[in-house]
Parts: C-alpha cells; sequence; structure tokens
C-alpha cells in the first residue's frame, strides 16, 4: 500500500523568497523544454526522452542561465519527467498538447523527491 502526506509549511519571508525562485526556474525550464520539443519535433520528427530533456537541461540550459542553480536538480528533473509524461498523454490522445506556463495561470508548486 503507497501512502502520502500532506505538509502544510509556513515559511519566513527568506524561505518564501526561495521557493518563487525554484517555481520560477520550474516553471521557465518547463517553458524551454515545451519549445525545444516541439521545434525538433517539427524539424525532424523526433521525441525525447526524460534522460535527453534532463541533458538538455544540464548541459545547454544551465550553462546559459547560471542562476537555474538555485533550483536543486531533481526539481528541475521533475519537470522534465512530467513534461515526457504530458506528451505521452497527447500522443495516446488522452490530453491536449502541453501548453506553456504563465506566471498568473500556473500551479505555483514543485517537488523535492
Amino acid at each position: 500500500m503507497l501512502r502520502a502526506y500532506r505538509y502544510r509549511l509556513y515559511p519566513t519571508d527568506d524561505q518564501r523568497r526561495q521557493m518563487t525562485r525554484i517555481v520560477g526556474c520550474c516553471r521557465f525550464t518547463w517553458n524551454r523544454l515545451l519549445e525545444y520539443c516541439g521545434k525538433s519535433y517539427e524539424r525532424r520528427k523526433e521525441s525525447h526522452t526524460a534522460f535527453d530533456l534532463n541533458n538538455f537541461i544540464a548541459h545547454t540550459l544551465k550553462p546559459a542561465y547560471p542562476w537555474l542553480a538555485d533550483a536543486p536538480a531533481q526539481t528541475l528533473q521533475c519537470v522534465s519527467a512530467d513534461l515526457t509524461s504530458a506528451f505521452k498523454a497527447f500522443f495516446r490522445k488522452d490530453a491536449a498538447y502541453p501548453r506553456f506556463k504563465t506566471k498568473h495561470r500556473s500551479k505555483k508548486s514543485f517537488r523535492i523527491p
């Protein structure tokens, strides 16, 4: 049997700012990965695995945007896994094409495995 625990946090102002930075890094990474996947599918008709997207984060995004180091690496890897599962659902016709995340419309959350 699997169990999940949900905790209510009462962060300080510094912790709240750090969590806001992490959420912003996750949203930025999602949008860049979605753009990368869309362009590569249009050009070469290739899809990417979560492993490919993790390599793209490590070798392309993090050197270009050093502030992505504010977010834990595992959190950004969860973003690539989520995008991969979103594309799988799209190709199975279970969901619509993944959308870009905005600051106001998207859910402000992140996972730390």
